[in-house]
C-alpha cells in the first residue's frame, strides 16, 4: 500500500481481464485501476492478455500491481469476456464495469451470477435492468464508463464535406442497414455530406455491400466511404475531429463508447433512443432515434432477448437536422460534453466503484424474498378456460400469492360445484348489461392500487376495452394487461393498450408485433409446475399422449389416424387422450370426428380418452404413463402452449408441430415438419424404437422447466413489471 492509499473496509482488490493491448476492454481497465488507485483503493492487477505485452502497463506505472495468478485477496473483480465466474479469489466476487447489450441474459447465465458473485458493477442503467429482468438478486449498481483519456483536444481538419462518422464493427447488433438506408434518404442529391464508416474486416461485416445496395438504389446516392484499417489512437482521435456529427443508431449498446468519446471532444451524436447510451444520449444531449423492440439474432441472445430496431426514416430526420441546423448542434454537443466532463469521468467511476464496494456485507445475504404489494386481477377463474387454470397457477405462485386482494371473473353460465374463494367477484359475463354492471363496480370498489387484466379478445372486444378503462384506473395508479392472444387483439385496433403502464405478452414475437402496432411490451414467459411422477417404461407398451381443449386446430384427428398408421408396424402403440370437449359446437364436431375415426380404424381398444375437464391430479394420472406427449397443431393465434408444458411438468420426450405457440419449446421437443398422417406415424414409430433420439433433450427440458417454475415466473413479475 503506497502512502497515497488509505485502508478502505472493503480491503485488498484484485482486477482481472485485459490490460495490456489497445482493445477497448484493455484501455478501460487500464483507467479504471489508475482512478481507484487515485481514491485510495489497494489494488493488483492480473492480465489476461500478457502476450500483447506490457508496455502500457510499465508505461503507467503499474507494474508494481502485477500478479502472476489469481490469489486470495478480499475482493475479486472481473471486467474480461467472456464473463466467466469460476475460479474467482475473492472473500467477495463480482464484475465490474460490465456491459450487456440486449434485453436479458439467459437464465442458465442469471443463476451462474447469483450463485458465484456478490455484485455486479455495470455500465448503464440498461444493463442493470437486464439483469434483474433475467432473475439477477445479487446488487448490480451503476457505475458507468469514463471518457476522459479522450478528451485532449485535436484539431479539426477542414474538409471538402460535412462528414457523419460511424465507428463499429458494423455487425448485425450495429444495425448498418438501417445506418445506411437512412443517409441515403436524408441526403440524396446532395454532395455535400459524407458518410464515413471506420470499421474492421470479419467475415459477418456486410457494410460494402449494404453501402453498394443502397446508393444503387438511388439515382444520386450522396457519398460514402468505407475504411478497414487499423489506426492508432491518436489517428481515431483525430477522425473524431473531423466529423461534424458521430452517428451510431444501434440496436444495442451496453454503454456505447464511441457516442460518449464523441461527446467528451464536443461533436454532436445522432443515437437510438433507447439502450445503454440513454444514460447520457438524452433531448437536450443527443439528436435522438426512434426504434421498436425486435427479436435479437445475436449468438448470445436467450429466447426472450430483445433488440431496438431503429427507424431509418427517423434516422434520416435526425441526421437532417444535425447537419443542416448547425446552431442546434452545437447546444445539444455543450451540454453533452458538460455531462460528460461531470458523470462520465474515471474518477467520478472509481467513486461510484467504491461506494458500491463499501456497502456489500462481509458475508453474502441469502436472496430476500420476492413478494407482491397488493393487486387486483380480472380473469376467468376456476371454470373450464386456460385463462383460468394460468392465473390460478402463476398468482398462487410464493411471490404473489398473498398480495392477490380481489378477483374479478367472470359469471358462470351453469352453478358452481364449489363455493367460491371469498375474493372473487363474478361481474363481467357476456353482454353489454354485464359490461355495464363490472364496469360500475370495479370503478366504485378499490382492493388495491394495481390491477392486472388477463385478456383474451373473445371475451373482451377492444370497444369493450375502451369503455371499461376510465372505471380500471379509477382509484388505481398502475394497470397491467397481459395478452394471451396478441394477433387478434390488434385486429380491433391497439390505442386502447396506451390506457396501460405495463402491456405483457408471452414471447419476443409477440412483444415485437405490438412494437409493429407501436405498443410496447415485455416479456414474461409462461411458467411450469414440476411434477415429475415415476416412470418405468413397459416393454409390452409405447404409449404416446395428448392433452388440452379439444379444438380443430389441435389435430387430435390426425394423431388418432398416425398412431393407427404406425400400429401397422408396431403394435406396441397406444394413445392415451386427455382432450376437454368444449361447449361450442367446433368442439362437439371435433369429437364425433375423432370417435368416428377410433372405430373406423378400429382402435377402440388401444385409445383411452377422456373428453371431461379433468382436475390437474386426474390429468397427472392419466398421463403418467405416457412414454412420449404429442401435439400436433396446427396454426394459433395464441401467445402460447399451457397444455404443452404439462410434457415439460410430467419431465416426458415432447413431439411438437412448428407452430408458433410452441416457439419456446421447440429447443429441446422434438418437431415434426409436416403435419400429414405418413410424417407423424414415422416420427412416432422412430420414438419408440429408439431411447437414445426419445430422450436426447431430457437435459435441456429439465433445465427449462427449473428456470421457468412458477414461482421463477412469478418473482420475475414482481421484480419486472409489478416494481418497475
Amino acid at each position: 500500500m503506497t502512502d497515497k492509499e488509505t485502508a478502505h473496509a472493503f480491503g485488498r482488490v484484485l482486477i482481472e481481464g485485459q490490460f495490456c493491448g489497445f482493445a477497448s476492454l484493455a484501455i478501460v481497465n487500464r483507467q479504471l485501476a489508475l482512478a481507484l488507485i487515485a481514491e485510495g483503493v489497494d489494488i493488483r492487477i492480473l492480465p489476461t492478455d500478457r502476450h500483447e505485452g506490457l508496455e502500457e502497463i510499465e508505461r503507467l506505472g503499474l507494474s508494481a500491481r502485477l500478479v502472476a495468478h489469481a490469489q486470495a485477496v478480499d475482493v475479486h473483480l472481473r471486467n474480461a469476456w467472456p464473463p466467466e465466474t469460476q475460479g474467482m479469489a475473492g472473500r467477495r466476487n463480482g464484475f465490474i464495469c460490465w456491459a450487456w447489450e440486449e434485453s436479458e441474459i439467459s437464465p442458465i447465465t442469471a443463476r451462474r451470477f447469483n450463485e458465484d458473485l456478490d455484485l455486479i458493477m455495470t455500465t448503464s442503467t440498461y444493463v442493470s435492468d437486464a439483469l434483474k429482468r433475467s432473475g439477477v438478486v445479487i446488487p448490480v449498481p451503476v457505475v458507468g464508463n469514463g471518457v476522459n483519456h479522450f478528451s485532449v483536444p485535436a484539431e479539426r481538419e477542414k474538409l471538402e464535406r460535412r462528414r457523419l462518422l460511424h465507428v463499429s464493427t458494423c455487425l448485425p447488433r450495429k444495425a448498418p442497414e438501417a445506418l445506411v438506408k437512412g443517409f441515403v434518404e436524408a441526403f440524396q442529391g446532395r454532395s455535400d455530406v459524407e458518410l464515413y464508416i471506420k470499421t474492421s474486416h470479419n467475415p459477418h461485416n456486410q457494410i460494402r455491400a449494404i453501402a453498394h445496395d443502397a446508393s444503387a438504389s438511388v439515382a444520386e446516392p450522396p457519398p460514402i466511404h468505407v475504411e478497414e484499417r487499423s489506426m492508432s489512437a491518436s489517428e481515431l482521435h483525430q477522425l473524431y475531429a473531423s466529423a461534424t456529427a458521430v452517428v451510431m443508431a444501434s440496436r444495442g449498446e451496453g454503454f456505447g463508447l464511441p457516442l460518449a468519446e464523441a461527446m467528451i471532444m464536443g461533436v454532436p451524436v445522432v443515437a437510438t433512443r433507447l439502450g445503454g447510451q440513454a444514460d447520457f444520449c438524452r433531448d437536450d444531449t443527443a439528436f435522438l432515434v426512434d426504434s421498436q423492440p425486435a427479436r435479437s439474432t445475436s449468438h448470445v441472445a436467450s429466447i426472450y432477448s430483445l433488440w431496438e430496431d431503429p427507424s431509418a426514416h427517423s434516422l434520416a430526420q435526425a441526421l437532417r437536422r444535425v447537419i443542416d441546423n448547425p446552431q442546434e448542434a452545437a447546444a445539444k454537443a455543450a451540454n453533452a460534453r458538460q455531462l460528460m466532463q461531470r458523470e462520465f469521468t474515471w474518477k467520478a467511476v472509481a467513486r461510484r466503484a467504491v461506494a458500491a464496494l463499501s456497502v456489500l456485507p462481509e458475508r453474502r445475504a441469502e436472496a430476500a424474498r420476492v413478494v407482491s404489494d397488493d393487486y387486483e386481477i380480472v380473469s376467468t377463474w376456476d371454470e373450464e378456460c386456460g385463462i383460468a387454470t394460468y392465473s390460478q397457477q402463476f398468482y398462487g405462485a410464493a411471490p404473489l400469492r398473498d398480495g392477490l386482494k380481489r378477483i374479478w371473473a367472470r359469471r358462470p353460465l351453469a352453478p358452481l360445484a364449489k363455493l367460491d374463494d371469498p375474493r372473487v367477484d363474478r361481474s363481467w359475463g357476456y353482454d353489454g348489461v354485464s359490461l355495464q354492471r363490472f364496469a360500475d363496480k370495479v370503478g366504485n370498489q378499490t382492493s388495491a392500487s394495481t390491477l392486472w387484466f388477463q385478456h383474451h379478445p373473445g371475451y373482451f372486444s377492444a370497444g369493450d376495452m375502451r369503455a371499461i378503462l376510465p372505471s380500471l384506473r379509477r382509484n388505481r395508479n398502475r394497470l397491467i394487461i397481459t395478452l394471451h392472444n396478441v394477433a387478434e387483439t390488434l385486429h380491433g385496433g391497439a390505442d386502447w393498450l396506451h390506457g396501460f403502464d405495463k402491456v405483457v405478452a408471452h414471447s419476443a414475437q409477440d412483444v415485437e408485433e405490438l412494437g409493429r402496432a407501436g405498443v410496447r411490451g415485455e416479456v414474461l414467459p409462461h411458467g411450469v409446475n414440476i411434477i415429475g411422477r415415476p416412470w418405468r417404461p413397459d416393454p409390452e407398451r409405447f404409449t404416446v399422449g395428448s392433452f388440452g381443449f379439444l379444438t380443430a386446430h389441435k389435430n387430435i384427428e390426425l394423431l388418432v389416424a398416425a398412431v393407427g398408421e404406425a400400429r401397422r408396424s408396431d403394435p406396441r402403440i397406444h394413445l392415451v387422450l386427455a382432450n376437454s370437449q368444449r361447449r361450442d359446437r367446433q368442439s362437439r364436431v371435433a369429437k364425433s370426428r375423432v370417435e368416428f375415426l377410433i372405430g373406423r380404424l378400429g382402435l377402440d381398444a388401444v385409445v383411452d380418452r377422456s373428453y371431461a375437464f379433468l382436475s390437474d391430479t386426474e390429468i397427472v394420472d392419466r398421463l403418467a404413463p405416457c412414454d412420449l406427449l404429442a401435439f400436433p397443431y396446427g396454426e394459433s393465434q395464441e401467445g402460447a402452449s399451457g397444455a404443452a408444458r404439462m410434457a415439460v411438468a410430467l419431465d416426458r420426450p415432447t413431439l411438437l408441430s412448428n407452430s408458433g405457440v410452441f416457439k419456446d419449446l421447440l429447443g429441446f421437443s422434438h418437431v415434426v415438419r409436416r403435419l400429414d398422417v405418413e410424417t407423424l406415424a414415422e416420427a412416432i414409430l422412430t420414438l419408440a424404437n429408439d431411447e437414445f433420439v426419445r430422450t436426447l433433450h431430457d437435459p435441456a427440458r429439465r433445465r427449462y422447466a427449473e428456470y421457468h417454475h412458477w414461482d421463477v415466473v412469478a418473482a420475475r413479475a414482481v421484480t419486472q413489471i409489478m416494481s418497475a
